[in-house]
């Protein structure tokens, strides 16, 4: 309860400061990285906002939405949302299907990752497999959380292109 309300008190603080400073800084913490991903999925944009800014300081003091923000601007959910919810969603059957090369899941996944992009789905398909196969490779792959999983699933999906 107490981490909770420090991290409440901390995410208020990030957005006040955000706001005061520069919009980027905002943007890392609300629209990146894990917090990003799971704040997409709430319509309310101020509690998805909160809860962005919450998990990113609770889960690693925001060190993978900014890696996320400044690797590349696509890793945010601004311009990702729809792949960032849908992998979410999804996790469990994006996991099987892309292993096995095939599935609805994981044709809905490159259809939505590939909209707007040059690359072929086939080809998103393939580069996808063979990075997701050196995540699930890992010996700490099984050790991982679900939203671990689900960040790095997130993060090679949105490398790709």
């Amino acid at each position: 309860m107490k981490k909770l309300l420090v991290s409440s008190i901390a995410a208020l603080a990030v957005i006040a400061t955000a706001q005061a400073k520069e919009a980027d800084f905002g943007k890392i913490y609300t629209e990146c990285g894990l917090g990003g991903i799971i704040g997409s999925t709430v319509k309310d944009k101020n509690t998805a906002n909160i809860l962005a800014v919450v998990t990113n300081i609770t889960w690693d003091l925001g060190t993978t939405a900014s890696t996320s923000y400044f690797s590349s601007d696509n890793t945010c959910a601004n311009k990702r949302a729809e792949t960032a919810a849908f992998i979410q969603k999804s996790y469990e059957k994006l996991e099987k299907e892309i292993s096995i090369g095939d599935g609805k899941y994981f044709d809905a996944l490159a259809q939505i990752a590939t909209k707007g992009t040059n690359i072929s789905k086939e080809k998103y398909k393939s580069e996808l497999r063979k990075k997701f196969a050196q995540i699930i490779s890992d010996p700490q792959y099984e050790k991982m959380s679900r939203y671990q999983k689900v960040e790095k699933l997130y993060n090679i999906a949105l490398s790709i292109g």
